[in-house]
């Protein structure tokens, strides 16, 4: 039964999680976010889509489930079979080649960022668009190594900076001072190394979560606040010229 898979998530280590199907795995939300995810997707269908850091194949949910023309999964580690082995600074792609880039959990382990965004800036077609996805309150976690946290302000001006124009950054989904707590001890449970307490962990976890939503009306309204990652859609101009073509 699909409610005893789940529950036997609670307690597992990441190879017995992830070996498991996604919609019976213990998790406090999805991948996807709110505006930015469903902008995005609607926007990479039937596009060619470049998906960064695209990590092994049974991770790649996001992205394939954009109904993109053709997938492009670009990784620095050969053991997670991309389809192109690059550091994403430096994707030896052509210019304007690409209709839309994916980027979930992906410049926090880069120690060029503004390089990164500059190149993903190159290889856009003029009117494609680029999702990313950052944390702001994270436990230090190495793919292979973990440099940085970003403010939504630092994020915006980093990718207006490059020439983007920024068509959302949300922070709600992931604000609120018990979702946080929530977080951390999900987080924290990878390295308890006894299922029992991985289970006991993973359920306070929910809980919290679970109170957050009740109070979460009671946060100052349009309040950044405290909150765990944010979700940035930023898209290429069209030039005038290239309006006109």
């Amino acid at each position: 039964m699909k409610w005893l898979t789940y529950l036997r998530s609670l307690a597992a280590n990441p190879a017995e999680y992830y070996a498991l199907p996604e919609s019976e795995r213990f998790a406090l939300w999805g991948a996807g976010t709110r505006d930015v995810g469903r902008e995005f997707n609607a926007r990479s269908r039937g596009t060619v889509l470049l998906d960064l850091g695209c990590g092994p194949r049974d991770r790649r949910s996001v992205a394939l489930s954009s109904e993109a023309a053709r997938y492009v999964g670009v990784d620095m580690l050969t053991e997670n079979q991309p389809d192109l082995v690059a550091t994403v600074d430096r994707l030896g792609l052509r210019s304007e080649s690409v209709d839309s880039i994916n980027c979930l959990s992906v410049l926090e382990h880069v120690f060029y960022p503004r390089e990164t965004i500059v190149e993903m800036y190159r290889v856009l077609r003029p009117g494609g668009c680029v999702q990313v996805q950052v944390p702001f309150l994270l436990q230090y976690h190495g793919y292979p190594d973990d440099y940085f946290r970003y403010t939504h302000s630092a994020l915006q001006r980093m990718f207006e900076s490059a020439g983007f124009r920024v068509v959302y950054l949300e922070t709600d989904w992931t604000k609120g001072a018990y979702l946080n707590a929530a977080k951390m001890l999900e987080d924290g449970s990878w390295d308890i190394a006894k299922p029992r307490w991985r289970f006991v962990t993973r359920v306070l976890a929910k809980l919290l979560f679970r109170l957050n939503a009740s109070v979460e009306h009671y946060y100052a309204p349009n309040g950044r606040g405290m909150y765990h990652a944010l979700s940035l859609l930023a898209e290429k101009p069209v030039s005038h010229a290239e309006g006109r073509a």
